[in-house]
């Protein structure tokens, strides 16, 4: 009796909900964008810049979080692009046609710059998992929510502080209520 005590956590924190923040501030816009929105435009901008037929393979394969990453079956085909090229597309579609949603790019199988004070560079940085993460690290501006549940949750494995702040809850005999912030 009196010995047990119940632990919850997550594994990541999470953003508010844009549409939580639009209640609370309606002038503050609400910054959601599907990831598959976002995957079909570059799809679209890598054919149009290529003049590729339609119908061909999609060339990036997906966006999840913040990672990116191109087909590296459909790169290996006869005929196919380079990698480097597609890459260089898709860079810069993310930097120009969506430059309100994301904030910078990092190329993954590459060099990152030299490691200095840059907060949201160390993060991308550590974040990165070699053989796991995609071929582009995409981070979005502050605030926004590259949606991968069509509008029913939030996401993880952004480099904002959001994501780093994980929620724990503690409950159990001889633990008093209190809220605690590290």
């Amino acid at each position: 009796k009196g010995g047990v005590v119940v632990a919850l956590s997550a594994d990541h924190g999470f953003m508010p909900l844009p549409e939580a923040t639009e209640r609370r501030d309606p002038k503050g816009g609400r910054n959601r964008v599907r990831d598959v929105t976002i995957a079909k435009a570059l799809n679209e901008a890598v054919d149009a810049e290529l003049k590729r037929p339609a119908g061909a393979t999609p060339l990036v394969y997906r966006l999840e979080g913040c990672s990116l990453w191109l087909d590296r079956a459909a790169l290996a085909a006869k005929g196919a692009p380079s990698a480097k090229r597609v890459m260089a597309i898709v860079r810069h579609e993310l930097a120009t046609t969506w430059k309100d949603i994301v904030l910078e790019t990092f190329i993954v199988d590459g060099a990152f710059r030299e490691r200095g004070k840059d907060e949201i560079e160390l993060r991308a940085w550590n974040a990165r998992v070699p053989g796991r993460s995609g071929d582009l690290f995409v981070v979005p501006r502050y605030g926004v929510l590259v949606d991968p549940y069509d509008g029913k949750g939030s996401s993880h494995g952004t480099p904002w502080e959001f994501d780093t702040h994980v929620p724990m809850v503690l409950w159990g005999a001889g633990i008093a209520p209190r809220v605690l912030s590290a």
